[in-house]
């Protein structure tokens, strides 16, 4: 009985050294493959009405991506929310990865509204403000491919624009007269479709930034290798 457990048990320790072997020759593999350009854009999207990392306010992102090249590009597009280290869990939800192809010389732009629609319904209609990082991934390439800029903006909520602007009355106005219309201000210019949903005029906007996204190289996972 004593012969047959220790065989047993030289028979788990050699299959344990083969499975090792198995997993270690991917990672050898994919060591050695030519690693693909990744790019990671930061979103920042939808109104926040209180002070956090960023100030309250609206916030809207495009991710525009160009093709220059003279042959179609295809490329994944992925989002991922990025929550505060406080929060728990810490580590936002990541949509599915979904196929692109641009031909040559074409563009797109990944808004506010596209990046929300990549989550589906794991993104509550209820959360109104997010950011993140939209990741674009070329594993077909092997250097920087594609043009990939972002365009922020950013302006104070209506709320607070028509606040600071009757802070400037005469000081003699009734405090509750004047939060009453404010709050009745508020509430009717928040059922407008541009308050909810991050469009606005040329007009509104107090902040515009423009920033090129550059690539990471980044090395392909390995794929399981058959039995």
């Amino acid at each position: 009985m004593k012969t047959s457990k220790n065989n047993i048990f030289q028979f788990a320790i050699a299959v344990i050294a083969i499975v090792g072997g198995l997993t270690a020759l991917p990672v050898e593999q994919a060591a050695a493959a030519d690693p693909y350009p990744a790019y990671s854009a930061k979103f920042v999207c939808g109104p926040l009405g209180e002070d956090a990392d960023v100030v309250r306010g609206m916030y809207a992102s495009t991710i525009n991506l160009h093709n220059p090249q003279l042959s179609e590009v295809t490329f994944m597009k992925q989002a991922v929310i990025a929550l505060p280290e406080r929060v728990l869990p810490a580590k936002g939800i990541m949509s599915l990865p979904v196929s692109e192809a641009l031909k040559p010389g074409e563009a797109m732009g990944v808004d506010c509204e596209d990046i929300r629609l990549l989550f589906g319904t794991a993104l509550s209609k209820e959360t109104k403000h997010i950011e993140g990082f939209l990741m674009i991934s070329v594993p077909s390439a092997t250097t920087d491919i594609l043009d990939v800029v972002g365009k922020y903006s950013a302006r104070q909520l209506r709320c607070d624009k028509h606040r600071h602007h009757h802070d400037d009355d005469d000081d003699d106005d009734d405090d509750g007269k004047h939060k009453g219309k404010h709050k009745e201000w508020c509430h009717h210019h928040k059922k407008q479709k541009n308050h909810e949903d991050g469009k606005h005029g040329g007009a509104d906007v107090e902040t515009l930034d423009v920033e090129e996204v550059r690539p990471k190289m980044v090395l392909p996972v390995a794929a399981p290798t058959p039995p």
